[in-house]
């Protein structure tokens, strides 16, 4: 394949959209049969006039070009030269816009005429990119400066009978000459009619009309579009040849005085005489004059080297000209067209031979991407970027769908703009305070089809307003203008923008097309999406990038407790033995020894050392799932009430932090699930936890978690629980060695908030636990003034075996009785406590200090 076939990579991208715009249609009362005659007899006219003038070789556009330019957009832009500076021609102004920040702001507004015609105006930049020029349809013009300032305003003289004589077929800025130093630019506008007018734009914001100039006596029938070619410094002329009805084009060149312009090839002009006897002898036959309108040139665009140009004319031929020769190089039909768009793979309604030609679609506007191709849209909304040598599209198998009536830029820095505007129609309910006394505008539906024709034949035939047919309903037009850019990517950075659009497939498809890596699709679909097991199989598990994965099911919470399972454990698929190491082993086998261990993991690298660490760490969090769930209640209450922000936080506390944080809050069910399942680091502290329980609380609630001794007078040890029946591969000592994962003591700052608990820690003899219980039992009654729940915490420790709980048992059996039975009357506020009894021992007789 050829460089200059080669496909084009491209994304589109909308850098702005512009609000709805809403046009109200009047509805209508159907004439009457008088009406109509009229006004069938004024059209039969008319069309006569036409035909007539038409042999008379008026210089009005042809109005087969008129209606085919009545379907194109009616705004239009303009990029500068420079690809920095954009002209949006709307109804009454001009907005610019800049590249800075991707043409998304207007950065002046200018203020234009309304206009008739819209689809007839012009607008160009002059080569520095310091002046627009805008030419509406009745041949005013407005010139502005590049930040929106109006440097002049050409007035012009409007067409009486609406011929559109002086409508632009084109504009340009020229050179200006050394004596013109005061000047800003010069323009030169030609109308239909072949009338040149040249001005001076002057920096004091005035013009001054330079001369005139006049084709008609070269081109009789018009000129259908002008330019100027910089290059050659020629200016180029799009007519109808007059003596086969064809295409001419012709080259001018400038000249500093009069005739100021000269033709610098003859070649397909004609001279005509003046006299009129010359020009009736010369009126040619109707078939002749409608070929004349199939060669009329509405579009052409010169290539960004100016040595080609592109022409279409009315019949929809796309022609390919050299400059400055002007030599035919290439020309393509709405046939050929049809039929090469649609061989790159576009799917065919009917082929080219089949089809009326007047059925076929006609380019509407065409401009450059290079010299080596084309940019065409046609009447059916087909945006192709087109080979010149085979009119191949480049963009691919299909083409790029957009409005009709878009209008194109030319391409600069591998992009280009184009305009479009989708129409829609609707309805229209009248208002209610719109309808007058004696106004038809609804018929009632009970009306028959019979009755409905014989008042329409009345109302045609009387006029009288008894038989007037209801009033068509109004309707609505709205439009939606689009700034949309077309622009060549990199396969990467198409890739990268599809992803971040949700276009997944697009890009799975980029991905394979051009050896991309998969994994950020899959990524990106994981990141969006909510956790379960259908994400999990869809998305996470068709990621290869092994670090990745397990830090997202490491670091990703949900409130769904299965998805939360469902996801950790896949992290544990994701860091087996056999993933990391590639090795078959099975994990689950008795042979899976240390030294095997040893053997394996002193010889990882340090990505398979993190995943090793981040194994034990989901491990860790799904012991800390399945406790989670105890904790709430079960399996019933954890789909109830399990909040993936709670597990989020959960999960990484201290477990003796959490044992105090249940133990303050009376959860004796919780302290007791992580005595049985964190024993190893809750039981060295669970006197000082046990410390923490509120002094408001029964004993008897929690006295499963008491100690209690034998009759030996040891501790009976805790029964102690796994949540697996076997430790797993990673969490052997030698593995967690190797790791230098040596965990620091757990508790420890709970002995420096509270110092006076360091005498509990760890120690489990009998006269620790003797002291913690007569302790204890003093600040319930101290704290709470609670004798009865001291007194049973005292009980509990006699029934669990504790000695020396005589004498305290007494006292408070003393103090109960007091309290509750003897009656007594203080004579203070202060309630009777038992450290205010003054012993002469640590547990003797006491006396009551207060009553």
């Amino acid at each position: 394949m050829e460089d200059n076939d080669r496909n084009i990579l491209y994304d589109i991208l909308e850098p702005f959209e512009w609000p709805v715009h809403r046009e109200i249609i009047p509805g209508e009362v159907p004439s009457s049969l008088w009406k109509f005659l009229a006004t069938t007899a004024k059209g039969c006219v008319y069309y006569g006039v036409q035909k007539i003038s038409k042999s008379l070789r008026t210089t009005s556009p042809p109005l087969s070009v008129c209606q085919l330019l009545a379907r194109t957009i009616s705004w239009k832009i303009a990029l500068s030269s420079d690809g920095r500076l954009l002209a949006v021609l709307q109804d009454s102004h001009v907005e610019l816009r800049c590249l800075d920040d991707e043409f998304v702001v207007a950065i002046a507004k200018c203020a234009v005429s309304s206009d008739a015609h819209p689809q007839w105006r012009k607008m160009i930049w002059n080569e520095e990119s310091t002046c627009l020029a805008v030419v509406n349809s009745s041949g005013e013009v407005y010139v502005f400066s590049h930040n929106g300032q109006q440097l002049c305003h050409i007035t012009s003289k409007a067409s009486e009978n609406n011929d559109l004589s002086q409508t632009p077929a084109g504009v340009s800025f020229v050179p200006l000459s050394d004596h013109h130093n005061s000047c800003v630019a010069r323009l030169i506008v030609t109308s239909v009619a072949g009338l040149l007018s040249s001005y001076l734009i002057k920096s004091s914001g005035q013009y001054s009309l330079l001369h005139t100039f006049s084709f008609m006596s070269h081109y009789p029938y018009g000129v259908g579009s002008m330019l100027y070619q910089p290059l050659h410094r020629i200016i180029i002329v799009a007519a109808v040849n007059e003596a086969g009805g064809g295409v001419s084009l012709s080259k001018w060149r400038l000249l500093d005085s009069a005739p100021h312009y000269a033709v610098v090839d003859s070649g397909g002009l004609v001279k005509s005489s003046s006299s009129i006897i010359s020009s009736l002898g010369q009126l040619l036959p109707y078939q002749l004059a409608a070929d004349s309108d199939n060669a009329w040139v509405f579009r052409m665009e010169l290539s960004p080297s100016g040595s080609l140009l592109a022409t279409i004319d009315a019949s929809g031929d796309l022609s390919l000209y050299d400059v400055p020769s002007l030599r035919l190089r290439s020309q393509w039909s709405a046939e050929e067209q049809f039929a090469a768009l649609h061989d790159n793979g576009d799917v065919l309604s009917g082929s080219p031979a089949k089809m009326n030609k007047k059925d076929l679609p006609c380019p509407l506007d065409v401009s450059w991407w290079s010299d080596q191709a084309l940019i065409v849209v046609n009447s059916q909304g087909d945006l192709t970027v087109c080979s010149v040598t085979s009119l191949k599209n480049l963009l691919g198998e299909s083409s790029e769908k957009c409005s009709p009536v878009a209008c194109l830029s030319p391409a600069h820095s591998s992009s280009f703009l184009f305009l479009e505007c989708e129409q829609s129609t609707a309805s229209m309910t009248t208002p209610l305070e719109s309808i007058t006394v004696g106004t038809n505008l609804i018929e009632p539906e009970e009306v028959s089809p019979a009755k409905r024709a014989v008042k329409h034949l009345l109302y045609s035939l009387t006029e009288l307003e008894r038989f007037q047919p209801p009033r068509k309903k109004p309707c609505v037009i709205n439009r939606t203008y689009r700034l949309v850019c077309l622009k060549s990517t990199t396969p990467l950075e198409l890739y990268r923008r599809k992803i971040d659009n949700e276009e997944y497939g697009y890009a799975l498809q980029l991905a394979k097309t051009y050896q991309l890596d998969c994994d950020l699709v899959y990524q990106q679909q994981w990141s969006t999406s909510s956790i379960s097991r259908a994400t999990i199989e869809d998305y996470l598990s068709r990621v290869s990038k092994q670090q990745w994965v397990v830090s997202e099911c490491l670091h990703r919470v949900t409130d769904d407790y299965s998805a939360m399972t469902d996801l950790l454990k896949y992290g544990l698929v994701r860091t087996s033995l056999k993933k990391i190491t590639s090795v078959a082993i099975e994990e689950t086998s008795p042979d899976l020894t240390e030294e095997l261990q040893l053997q394996s993991i002193e010889r990882f690298t340090d990505d398979q050392l993190f995943l090793v660490m981040c194994r034990i760490k989901l491990l860790s969090y799904l012991d800390r799932l399945s406790l989670m769930q105890e904790i709430l209640g079960g399996p019933a209450a954890t789909d109830e009430y399990f909040s993936g922000t709670d597990f989020c936080s959960f999960r990484d506390r201290d477990v003796v932090e959490l044992a105090i944080d249940y133990a303050q809050r009376d959860n004796w069910r919780a302290v007791d699930l992580l005595f049985s399942y964190y024993g190893n680091q809750t039981l060295p502290h669970r006197l000082a936890i046990l410390s923490n329980f509120p002094e408001t609380a029964y004993p008897d609630d929690y006295s499963s978690l008491l100690p209690a001794v034998n009759s030996s007078g040891n501790l009976i040890p805790w029964q102690q629980k796994s949540w697996r029946g076997t430790r797993d591969w990673c969490e052997l000592e030698t593995c967690k060695k190797l790791l230098h994962m040596e965990q620091d003591p757990a508790g420890e700052f709970l002995y420096q908030q509270y110092p006076q608990l360091n005498k509990y820690w760890s120690a489990a003899t009998h006269d620790i636990i003797s002291l913690w219980y007569h302790e204890r039992s003093r600040e319930i009654e101290q704290l709470s003034g609670e004798v009865l729940n001291a007194l049973s915490l005292i009980e509990i420790a006699i029934d669990y075996g504790v000695k020396n709980t005589a004498v305290i048992y007494d006292d408070l059996l003393t103090l109960k009785s007091i309290v509750f039975e003897s009656h007594v009357i203080t004579t203070t506020t202060s309630p009777i406590h038992f450290t205010d009894m003054i012993t002469d021992s640590q547990f003797g007789l006491f006396a009551i200090a207060r009553y």
